[in-house]
């Protein structure tokens, strides 16, 4: 499994995903999140899913606490990947469930995802 942030632009972050995620992995992508995070909220992120496989299922994946107090610091989140995973990875975000904007595209509609991002 490969997981990792990036800062790609003004207050845009890319989090890419590939194989099985472990609960470490998205703990330690979490944890850059918050060594970069500032007062604003105006933090945008698009997460690139190219080979994701799912959730490994040896994780306690019910802790939301960094969803509590960091998830509305991320004002829009464009998720790409496998149109199969819209369900899942929407629900595993909170979508519906925050002020958050998200979306999902498929992996040809990168270049709409970014344009949504904006």
């Amino acid at each position: 499994m490969c997981a990792t942030l990036e800062v790609i632009g003004e207050k845009v972050l890319r989090v890419c995903l590939e194989g099985m995620l472990s609960k470490a992995e998205i703990d330690a992508v979490q944890a850059s999140f918050v060594e970069r995070y500032t007062e604003a909220e105006t933090d945008r992120v698009v997460v690139i899913l190219d080979g994701f496989l799912g959730w490994k299922e040896d994780a306690d994946w019910g802790d939301i606490s960094f969803l509590w107090e960091y998830g509305d610091k991320v004002v829009k989140m464009a998720i790409v990947g496998d149109p199969k995973l819209e369900n899942q990875l929407l629900m595993f975000t909170g979508a519906g469930f925050r002020f958050t904007e998200i979306s999902f595209f498929p992996l040809e509609a990168m270049s709409q995802a970014m344009e949504w991002l904006q």
